[in-house]
């Protein structure tokens, strides 16, 4: 279930981002954007990556 809102949030996510990208005036905007979006979703992985390996350890 958590796999599917996450896999669901990061596609939404996406797709905002190639809107915002698309509709933006300028280059420059266009990388903020960019980067923005690159650094959320990273640290989307990173925390859920924390997350599962403490549940394990906790599991086992």
């Amino acid at each position: 279930m958590f796999d599917d809102i996450i896999s669901n949030g990061i596609l939404w996510l996406l797709f905002i981002a190639w809107v915002l990208i698309v509709a933006s005036p300028s280059y420059r905007i266009r990388w903020l954007y960019v980067l923005a979006i690159g650094l959320l979703i990273f640290s989307i992985f990173w925390d859920f990556s924390g997350v599962e390996a403490e549940i394990h350890r906790h599991g086992h």
